[in-house]
Order: C-alpha cells, then structure tokens, then sequence
C-alpha cells in the first residue's frame, strides 16, 4: 500500500530498476486489486523495449482466480499459502522478522469439499489487525518459481529462475496430511503435527 500513491508507470520503473540491481530471475505481481495490473501492463513494455538488463520473468498472479487443482485448493490464494507452507516445510531458509513470523503462523484452513480452504482473508485481517501483507509477498514472490506449478502458472524454464530458492519442483514434498487427512476444525496453516 505504501506504492499506491505513485503512479503504475512509476512503480513499474522501480521494480525495473530493483530487478536489475538485483539480477532478478523473475517478478511477480499481485494483479487483483487495483494496484498491480496497471504495472504489470508497464513492466511488459519495459521488457519489449529491453528495459531489463538480464531474462528476468514477469509473473502476474491473481490471487483472486481459481487455483490450478479444485480438487485440493479452494481457490488460488489458498494455493499460494499452501505452496509456499511446503517451501518452509522443504527448503526454505530463512528468518522472518517477528511480523512475516505472525502472519505465517496465523492464518487457518479448513476442509473445502474433498480438498482445503485458506480462511477467508477479511476474517484473518479482523483477527489479526492488519492485513498479511508480508506473507502475501511471500507467497506472491516464489509463486512463480518452480513451486509444482502448471503450465502457464509462472513457469519459467531458465535455470536462472531457481536460482533465488535453489531447488527445481521435483523437490516439492507432499506432506501425508495434504493427502489423506482431512482436519475436522480449523487447523494452523503451518501446524504439521
């Protein structure tokens, strides 16, 4: 919220700016407010006209849009958080400041016909206060590399895209409860026991 006074061409120039200062892989951007998609249209341009000094992947994603499996997710947000659950779960390293930490631990799920549901994030920002934007940044920031993903879904084939997270998606680990479990309350996101 903090770039939503500045004008998409603007922030699109920044993240230009940031993303070859630091050799990005990739960029993603949150499309489904009013916020991201004027960039997201701004960054494309950019990259036609070779504003990025490396191969650097623009991303959108619509946190809003139907997940790439109803089966399991409700929907694409619920995707994202669960993807990225089983990124700490496998790989990641790293140490959230106490705020992402919060956010992380906070949100719940619950079963949603035969798969999960993420709660619904107007509960969660009541419950916790604030909205989770840290952890939606989060998630927003390895959508796109190598998390499982179906075609069209921020796939990049570049080896550079892994390069961040250092692994590829044959290393995305199914934890027994994803599968078979299915949990008669509320259960903490990150909550594996």
């Amino acid at each position: 919220a903090v770039m939503a006074q500045y004008d998409s061409e603007r922030i699109a120039g920044r993240i230009v700016l940031e993303a070859n200062r630091l050799k990005a892989a990739s960029v993603a951007i949150d499309s489904t407010g009013g916020y991201g998609a004027g960039p997201f249209d701004f960054l494309q341009k950019a990259k036609r006209e070779g504003k990025f000094k490396h191969d650097t992947a623009l991303i959108e994603v619509n946190f809003g849009s139907a997940a790439s499996d109803k089966d399991r997710w409700a929907n694409r947000r619920t995707e994202l958080w669960w993807r990225m659950r089983d990124w700490i779960a496998g790989v990641a390293a790293f140490d959230p400041d106490d705020t992402l930490a919060e956010e992380l631990l906070a949100p719940t799920y619950k079963p949603h016909g035969e798969g999960i549901a993420l709660e619904r994030k107007e509960d969660f920002k009541k419950r916790l206060g604030r909205s989770p934007d840290r952890g939606d940044a989060l998630a927003l920031a390895i959508s796109g590399h190598g998390l499982g993903a179906p075609p069209g879904f921020g796939s990049v084939s570049s080896a550079r895209t892994f390069e961040r997270i250092a692994f590829d998606g044959s290393d995305v680990r199914e934890h027994p409860e994803d599968r078979d479990a299915q949990p008669t309350r509320s259960t903490n996101l990150l909550d594996w026991d």
